[in-house]
């Protein structure tokens, strides 16, 4: 446990989050799986009288939807809540099937930038897509950077390799995780997949699995980073496209008695080690 206090106000992080004490005593807990965790963290650094740091939090606390419009504005979008319906940007998104990707975003240290690009490729279908539980692909296009497509376990022939071309009609025994940039809405919010191209063999269906719970990744083992803590500064140590899998690698660092942290590679930014 860390303790740390800043002018008024006392904060414990621990593995499972942190508790802020606030200037007359109250307290304050927020897990690490708490969508405002992150925020929060923000906020504690902010170089603020601790009055106005503590009203901060109580507010976001009390209004969870604002740490995803603080995370939106900054990668340069607006977040509005309208009840039922969500806003990023001019796009209407359902609150019921969009919110749990945006929040899965949010907590793994993503953008929602790529969350926009892939509802503006659902024009106006995208409302009431069913995108609650997808994982995103993000392919890499040489004139438009990143691009997000829909990742998938598809079981094709034993003999299909890295970027064979997958389509409606291929099948097979053998489970392979799969890329499609085409894809439809179908009249019920399901997206089908059309066409796309194959990623990798499935060798461990566990991993697999936690892969295709993560809201994005880049593929071939490069979303999140492993990092050493050394005197020289944070030196590499494995990638994975599997949190679980990166963060038992992290814990394997910090058994050596070194520090240890994961970075999302999307946008660089540091993910929970639990």
């Amino acid at each position: 446990m860390i303790t740390r206090r800043n002018r008024m106000l006392t904060f414990m992080n621990t593995q499972l989050g942190m508790t802020v004490i606030g200037p007359k005593g109250q307290h304050l807990r927020l897990l690490r799986s708490n969508p405002v965790y992150l925020t929060a963290r923000d906020i504690l650094r902010q170089s603020l009288p601790a009055e106005q740091q503590w009203l901060k939090l109580q507010e976001l606390v009390a209004n969870p939807l604002k740490a995803l419009a603080d995370w939106c504005e900054r990668f340069g979008l607006t977040f509005k809540d309208d009840g039922a319906t969500l806003h990023l940007n001019d796009v209407a998104l359902d609150r019921l099937r969009w919110l749990p990707l945006l929040n899965r975003t949010h907590v793994a240290g993503g953008s929602p930038k790529f969350l926009l690009h892939f509802a503006e490729r659902m024009g106006g279908q995208a409302k009431d897509a069913k995108v609650g539980n997808i994982a995103l692909h993000l392919q890499v296009d040489k004139l438009k950077g990143l691009q997000p497509a829909l990742l998938m376990q598809v079981n094709l022939p034993k003999e299909a390799r890295m970027g064979d071309i997958v389509t409606e009609s291929s099948t097979g025994s053998v489970p392979f995780l799969v890329s499609f940039n085409d894809f439809s809405v179908l009249p019920d919010g399901g997206l089908k997949p059309h066409r796309g191209f194959v990623l990798v063999e499935v060798l461990d269906a566990q991993e697999a699995e936690d892969i295709l719970t993560q809201p994005a990744i880049l593929g071939f083992n490069q979303t999140y980073r492993c990092e050493e803590g050394t005197a020289e500064g944070w030196l590499e140590d494995l990638s994975f496209d599997s949190l679980k899998a990166a963060r038992r690698n992290a814990k394997e660092i910090q058994d050596t008695g070194a520090e240890a942290r994961i970075i999302n590679r999307i946008t660089g930014e540091a993910v929970s080690l639990h």
